[in-house]
């Protein structure tokens, strides 16, 4: 049951529905409930996934489990998603060094191997960290390989997935070949228009703005660290139906059915910055 809920989030995230993405993930968690804690830590890396997309590092890193994973592991098809992960949070947090390491390990391994998909989504990420750190020449290199392999089979949501950065990545790539007629520059023109669009979707999505009270505001922030009713009611001093009214009401202004919709809209509006 745990890959179907898995799979389920996957195709939710593909369509832009974070907080479908998300539910999914809890409904399998509660089928799992006390279950193999393999399948609990698989739920977990996606969840981590869920959190870097959006770009929330700080509750990515409380669900990523770093004692089990790491950049010297030794590398195995088996455990690529978990490296691919890993990589993806040293990348949004600012190592790297470890992401470049860890990114270049597991390239080699998909490349011995014949692994045609995980090459080129390792090679964007890549090419991703290699810009981050200000090395345009092999950012450059690292994307030219990914268009390469991609554009045979048609690749496109791994490169548009990343939205913004590979836009930014692809721009510069096209610089001085405007009128190239080569395949791999038809192929990233194509792929720019669909990132463009990918950006122009998300502003046109974007929450408007949301108003809530000091306390509506107090008791999301402390919702969003994971604290019960009861453990909210003792930080306020007041009761647990004075709580659950804060609820309510902050449920209502989001327009979420529960506590974690209304946690990813509330990021999506900026509320939790």
């Amino acid at each position: 049951i745990v890959p179907y809920f898995i799979t389920l989030a996957k195709l939710k995230w593909a369509e832009g529905d974070i907080s479908g993405a998300f539910m999914a993930i809890c409904e399998g968690e509660k089928k799992l409930g006390d279950g193999n804690a393999y399948w609990h830590y698989l739920f977990d890396l996606y969840t981590t996934a869920l959190y870097l997309d959006m770009n929330d590092i700080k509750t990515a890193r409380t669900r990523l489990n770093l004692t089990r994973t790491g950049i010297y592991d030794h590398l195995s098809h088996a455990r690529e998603v978990e490296h691919i992960i890993l990589a993806q949070y040293l990348l949004k947090s600012g190592n790297l060094d470890e992401a470049v390491l860890l990114l270049t390990r597991l390239k080699n391994l998909a490349e011995k191997e014949d692994r045609l998909g995980s090459e080129v989504e390792i090679l964007c990420l890549l090419a991703l960290a290699y810009q981050r750190q200000g090395n345009r020449e092999k950012a450059l290199k690292a994307l030219d390989k990914a268009l390469e392999l991609g554009m045979e089979d048609g690749y496109m949501r791994t490169f548009i997935d990343k939205v913004e950065p590979m836009a930014n990545l692809l721009e510069a790539y096209l610089q001085g070949r405007e009128n190239s007629a080569h395949t791999r520059h038809i192929y990233a023109c194509q792929l720019l228009a669909q990132t463009q669009t990918g950006q122009n979707i998300k502003k046109a999505v974007s929450p408007t703005t949301i108003e809530l009270t000091r306390r509506e505001l107090r008791v999301l922030r402390l919702l969003a660290e994971e604290r019960s009713n009861q453990d909210i009611a003792r930080e306020l001093n007041v009761s647990v139906r004075t709580v659950k009214y804060h609820n309510a009401n902050l449920y209502k202004k989001l327009e979420s059915k529960s506590r974690i919709e209304a946690l990813i809209k509330a990021r999506e509006a900026g509320l939790l910055e």
